[in-house]
């Protein structure tokens, strides 16, 4: 709905940019048990720094963290932000976090896994199987 607001205002005003900010759901589908739900959290990077931070200070860090909320067994959902900028009809930029920190155990304590952000556009699904993380601590890996 917004989008179609943005494009009609930018076709009746050509030189007037729009910029649109919204949210959208984020599911993370585990493929394990987590031991205890109360004890997932994630953080939404926005870049490499925000991410290492994440990972290097965890909970304690600059970069904040949220509890993951469990819907359903093994899938959490978190709400991402997102913006966007038009100019007519056409979109001249989109922003969204580039990385998912998930910080597992009591406090943040335990495993760390690290995830590209899911591509497109609204709601979506991040698999968050540990062979498919870009960081894995509990692994000591960490892939390019």
């Amino acid at each position: 709905m917004v989008l179609i607001v943005a494009i009609l205002i930018g076709m009746l005003f050509p030189n007037v940019v729009i910029v649109a900010d919204g949210r959208s759901e984020l599911k993370i589908k585990f493929d394990f048990d987590v031991q205890n739900q109360d004890d997932v959290w994630v953080a939404l990077c926005w870049n490499e720094l925000e991410k290492n931070e994440a990972l290097t200070n965890g909970l304690s860090g600059e970069v904040p963290f949220h509890p993951l909320l469990f819907a359903e067994d093994r899938i959490g959902e978190i709400d991402f932000p997102h913006s966007s900028k038009y100019n007519g009809d056409a979109e001249l930029s989109y922003h969204e976090p580039e990385f998912v920190v998930i910080q597992m155990g009591q406090n943040g304590s335990g495993e760390s896994l690290v995830f590209e952000m899911p591509q497109g556009r609204g709601a979506r699904t991040l698999d968050a199987n540990p062979q498919y993380a870009i960081v894995n601590e509990a692994l000591h890996e960490v892939r390019d």
